[in-house]
C-alpha cells in the first residue's frame, strides 16, 4: 500500500508539472519552459551566446485609427483572432513567437540542422502571414466592416544575434538582442502593406527559390552603411483571379 500511494502521488506531481509547462507554454517562449524543466532545482543564469538565426517582424498598419472607434473588449477580441491566426502560422514554419508589442509580432526561426534554411522558414511564414490577412478580411468584411481594409507589414532578417536569457536576477526575458534584431525591426517599418520586406542577408538564402524585387537601400539607426533591402509581393486569391 505505501509503494502504491508513492506512486500515486508521484503520478500527481508529474501530472501537475506537465499542467504548468503547458500553462508557462502560453506566456513565455518554448526554449524556456524546456530550459525550466531540464533545471528544475537550479536557478536561471543570466547570459547568452551568438546565434545565426532569422527573425521576423510584422505589424499592423495604422493601429491606433483602427482602434479608436472600438470599445476596449472589441480590440482586444479581433486583436486574439488576428493574433491566433498569424502565431500558427509561424510556430507551422517552426518558428517561435519571441514577444507580442502591442500589435506587433516578434518571431524568431532558429536552425534545427546544419543545412535547415531557417531564412526561407521565415519568408515562406511572413507571405503567409498575408494571406491569412486577406481570408482575415473577407470574413470581416460584414461582420467588422471598419477592419476590412485593415493591412500588416513585414519585415525579415537574417544574421548574428545574442540569444539567452537576458534582464535580472529577479526578472529575466528568453530573448535575441543585436544589430541584426535593429534592422528586422527597421524593414518591418519601411515595408509596404501586403509585401513581405527582406534583407540582402536573408535575400542571399531565398534567392531562387522566391522572386523578389530589389529597392533604393534604406539606413539604420546607429549604422554608417545603408541596408540593401529587396521586397516580396504577395499575391491573394483575389489579385490572382
Amino acid at each position: 500500500k505505501a509503494m502504491a500511494e508513492d506512486l500515486r502521488q508521484a503520478l500527481e506531481q508529474e501530472r501537475r508539472l506537465t499542467i504548468e509547462k503547458e500553462k508557462m507554454g502560453a506566456y513565455i517562449p518554448k526554449q524556456l519552459v524546456d530550459e525550466i524543466s531540464r533545471n528544475r532545482e537550479q536557478k536561471l543564469a543570466l547570459g547568452g551566446k551568438n546565434v545565426n538565426l532569422t527573425i521576423l517582424f510584422s505589424d499592423i498598419q495604422g493601429f491606433t485609427r483602427l482602434s479608436e472607434n472600438m470599445a476596449s473588449q472589441q480590440v482586444i477580441g479581433f486583436l486574439n483572432t488576428y493574433m491566433t491566426a498569424m502565431t500558427t502560422i509561424i510556430e507551422e514554419e517552426g518558428g517561435i513567437i519571441d514577444k507580442f508589442i502591442g500589435d506587433g509580432i516578434m518571431a524568431v526561426f532558429t536552425p534545427t540542422s546544419e543545412d535547415d534554411n531557417h531564412a526561407l522558414r521565415a519568408v515562406r511564414a511572413g507571405m503567409r502571414m498575408q494571406k491569412q490577412l486577406y481570408s482575415l478580411r473577407q470574413e470581416w468584411a460584414t461582420s467588422r466592416p471598419e477592419l476590412a481594409g485593415m493591412q500588416i507589414r513585414v519585415g525579415v532578417n537574417t544574421g548574428e544575434v545574442v540569444s539567452g536569457n537576458i534582464g535580472s536576477e529577479t526578472r529575466m526575458d528568453y530573448t535575441v538582442v543585436g544589430d541584426n534584431v535593429n534592422v528586422a525591426s527597421r524593414l518591418e517599418s519601411v515595408s509596404r502593406a501586403g509585401e513581405v520586406c527582406i534583407s540582402e542577408s536573408t535575400y542571399r538564402d531565398v534567392e531562387g527559390l522566391i522572386a523578389a524585387t530589389k529597392l533604393e537601400p534604406v539606413y539604420v539607426k546607429n549604422r554608417m552603411q545603408p541596408v540593401h533591402v529587396y521586397t516580396i509581393q504577395v499575391s491573394t486569391t483575389e489579385e490572382e483571379s
